[in-house]
């Protein structure tokens, strides 16, 4: 600051505008030092200029205002509030006969999915467990799953633990005979190992509207001659 500025006291000797608080000189508010030109503020000191906003921060600032929410994630496929429920079933066009027949499986689920299929040689318990597989991968790995079926063959297996002992002897049931239907034993336990699966018993046609679908659409997927 120059030293004349520091004579500011004779510029307080004019009268004040009322607007901008500085003194005047002659009606015109002072905002200069009247001896060497250097602008004041309202203690006599120069003036600091007034900073100017960064356009560029500005512009960031209405960008981040405006950038649009994340979009949701979409729904996984259907699950009750306890998994998936399905009703499982398979049928022989004559199940007391021997040898290979033709046949049909059939999976509903309580959130009105439903799947079937047939096969031109199998056998009653093939379809059961068929059925149960093919239940299983309508859904997701990792998933908590019941299967209600009206066959012990298929759920006591599972309740049981039938494969510790099939597996402790090579496969092989107590009269040392191969177990039937390995393959589709095999796939079964796989499906069942990659999600929270619980069996159900049911009783077959007590009047359960979904187990008797179920034995409905096994029946309708064998196939015709």
């Amino acid at each position: 600051m120059k030293s004349c500025c520091n004579d500011f006291e004779r510029a307080r000797a004019q009268l004040a505008d009322p607007v901008s608080g500085l003194p005047t000189l002659q009606g015109s508010p002072l905002r200069y030092c009247p001896w060497c030109g250097s602008p004041l503020g309202l203690t006599g000191e120069p003036a600091a200029p007034a900073s100017r906003p960064s356009r560029r921060k500005a512009a960031s600032s209405r960008d981040t205002a405006a950038a649009p929410a994340a979009a949701a994630a979409p729904p996984s496929p259907p699950a009750g509030a306890s998994g998936y429920v399905a009703y499982v079933d398979g049928a022989c066009s004559n199940n007391q006969a021997a040898g290979p027949q033709r046949g049909g499986w059939a999976a509903v689920f309580t959130d009105g999915r439903s799947f079937s299929g047939g096969d031109e040689a199998t056998t009653n318990n093939r379809m059961e467990l068929r059925a149960a597989i093919e239940a299983l991968r309508q859904t997701p790995p990792g998933s908590a799953v019941t299967i209600n079926s009206d066959s012990a063959y298929v759920v006591n297996a599972f309740l049981q633990n039938w494969f510790r002992g099939w597996e402790a002897r090579g496969w092989r049931n107590v009269k040392g005979a191969p177990v039937e239907n390995q393959d589709l034993w095999r796939q079964l336990r796989a499906e069942a190992e990659q999600r929270r699966v619980t069996w159900v018993k049911v009783q077959g046609h007590a009047g359960n509207e979904l187990n008797e679908l179920a034995d409905q659409l096994a029946v309708a997927a064998i196939p015709r001659k």
